[in-house]
């Protein structure tokens, strides 16, 4: 957003006020959007003062084009000031996209308008992503903003899905699965190719696509040619020997596993197996885990575990657009889930990001699970009920739970009726 600063600098006196049509995300995003977010002009120049945000990444108003719109009104020489007043534009009842030569009258009576404040969602980094809300929904949301006690991770990259993503066609008695690669699955498409396999890396595999509120259901399978411990792929002669099926299989797509993207910037120069992969380590092998979907717009959490595997279960591995938090306790995991699963969990990812990665453990507080903590095995245990709820598809219920789990996880961070109201109302607001 170089344009703005040199317009402000080039044609605004003292006191000047200008307004801007740009990108939403200059304050969602974490990182480009940071220097952005210093509101001054050079290093030590002059401040400038954002007074309006109206925000029409909702209405998509220009024909032919998808980018998140917003506009600035700003005033040269003072400071910002927060909370910024923040209109928030949705469309009505009406169609889709407003069209671009339609009135004020038209375009009002076919939106709505939320007045809602933004502000730095670390208040001691004036620079980090805005987080917009109701006034009082944000002051009570500052109760939850720290730190969790729990890392997020996210899941295995193969940077080539339509080799290791398999479907399984039958299941042999003698411990060997007839598998078939998705071979038009991702960008890059492969040769199909059908195989007996060694069932020993063969996992269920979580895709987004996969996981919602209180329910992960795996669709398909992926070949796991990971050592968790080393980082890298399973030796080779290891696998040659113990799996010699598996390699043959691995082994057809050699050229076109060592020349990815990936492989060749990671692992080309340490000679790694050609069939390495990326983010897999110890956390991924976890017993249980509790993830969500990376491009899902709300946060929606599961605790996952196995899955049915032939005649048996097996551990759930999940794909890079799943963030997840590996345990190894059951009760820790449901009652991690609990609150993330809670209004103001939800709320504070949605106030100020698009993108639901592991970041978002950095600002939603969710302290040291503690089983001698009465609120802390509630919470677990309300989260095992709602799992089982969704499962049988009782909506009445699980909502009754849903709404336990809120009034408990306010208790947990001292928030009020009245502020967990506000916070419920952002968060309609904002979905």
């Amino acid at each position: 957003m170089l344009f703005a600063y040199a317009s402000m600098d080039h044609y605004l006196k003292a006191d000047g006020k200008l307004g801007f049509v740009m990108t939403q995300t200059v304050f969602k995003t974490k990182g480009a959007g940071d220097g952005f977010r210093r509101f001054r002009l050079g290093k030590q120049g002059e401040y400038f003062r954002v007074l309006h945000v109206d925000d029409l990444s909702r209405l998509q108003p220009f024909e032919g084009a998808t980018n998140r719109t917003s506009v600035m009104i700003c005033q040269r020489g003072q400071k910002t000031r927060y909370p910024v007043p923040y209109t928030l534009w949705k469309k009505g009842t009406g169609r889709i996209r407003v069209d671009i030569n339609s009135s004020l009258t038209d375009v009002l009576n076919e939106t709505t308008r939320s007045s809602l404040w933004a502000e730095p969602v670390v208040a001691k980094r004036l620079t980090s992503p805005w987080m917009t809300g109701r006034r009082r929904a944000l002051r009570a949301l500052r109760k939850v903003i720290a730190p969790a006690a729990y890392r997020a991770y996210s899941g295995s990259c193969t940077w080539f899905n339509a080799i290791y993503w398999i479907k399984v066609l039958d299941w042999l008695p003698d411990g060997m699965i007839v598998a078939e690669n998705l071979a038009d699955v991702g960008r890059a498409k492969a040769h199909r190719v059908q195989a007996v396999l060694e069932d020993d890396l063969v996992y269920p595999l979580l895709r987004g696509r996969d996981i919602g509120k209180w329910r992960a259901d795996p669709s398909v399978h992926m070949v796991l040619t990971q050592d968790p411990v080393s980082r890298t792929g399973i030796e080779e002669k290891r696998i040659k020997l113990h799996l010699p099926h598996t390699y043959a299989f691995l082994y057809e797509f050699r050229r076109e596993l060592l020349a990815r993207s990936g492989y060749r910037k990671f692992f080309q120069k340490s000679a790694a197996p050609f069939y390495t992969i990326y983010n897999v380590g110890p956390y991924t092998m976890a017993p249980y885990k509790v993830g969500w979907a990376r491009e899902d717009p709300l946060l929606k959490c599961s605790v996952f575990t196995d899955a049915p595997f032939g005649t048996a279960a097996k551990m759930i591995i999940p794909d890079q657009t799943v963030q997840f938090v590996g345990l190894t306790n059951a009760v820790e995991a449901h009652f991690l889930c609990a609150v993330l699963n809670s209004v103001p969990a939800i709320t504070i990812p949605l106030s100020y990001t698009t993108d639901i990665t592991t970041h978002i453990l950095k600002v939603i507080g969710v302290p040291a699970f503690d089983p001698d903590n009465s609120l802390h095995t509630h919470l677990a245990a309300l989260s095992q009920q709602a799992h089982q709820l969704a499962a049988a598809g009782d909506e009445s219920s699980l909502a009754d739970i849903e709404n336990k789990i809120d009034e408990a996880v306010a208790d947990l961070w001292s928030i009020t009726e009245a502020e967990l109201r506000d916070i419920r109302g952002t968060l309609v607001e904002l979905a």
